[in-house]
């Protein structure tokens, strides 16, 4: 099984996914054990033994409730990845201090490579220049 034709399924792939009922995109690094992929990601709507946001679950699972979007190697083996994963797994899931893409950097020691707008962050982009502007337009044009 192969994800694209240069990222085939191995240790240290990261996964940019889309949930089939959401506007944003979701990230997760795989794990081979025993010859059956894994996907560890960051959760926030599922807690782990310890209390934690990170999760464990087969690739064909993951993959069952999203879409792949994007796909790198980050370069990094298992025992990396099992090592960081523990080290951080019963942190809680925070919105703006540990998210997937947090996740993955604390995994890889690296940014997420991203080389696309979700078009649900589009929106939001969109919505906050909108907002930006007619605020500023309000305090020129009606002050009182």
């Amino acid at each position: 099984m192969k994800l694209s034709i240069d990222c085939p399924i191995r240790d240290g792939v990261v996964i940019i996914t889309k949930k089939h009922n959401s506007f944003f995109l979701h990230c997760g690094i795989i794990a081979i054990e025993n010859g059956i992929p894994y996907i560890f990601h960051a959760d926030p709507s599922n807690k782990n033994n310890k209390g934690g946001c990170i999760l464990r679950e087969s690739l064909n699972d993951y993959l069952n409730k999203n879409q792949i979007k994007e796909i790198y190697d980050s370069g990094i083996t298992r025992k990396q990845i099992y090592a960081e994963a523990a080290r951080v797994w019963g942190w809680k899931y925070n919105y703006l201090a540990f998210t997937c893409e947090h996740f993955i950097r604390e995994i890889t020691g690296q940014r997420l490579k991203r080389g696309i707008f979700h078009s649900g962050e589009k929106i939001i982009i969109g919505i906050v220049i909108i907002t930006s502007v007619f605020l500023f337009l309000q305090t020129i044009f009606f002050k009182r």
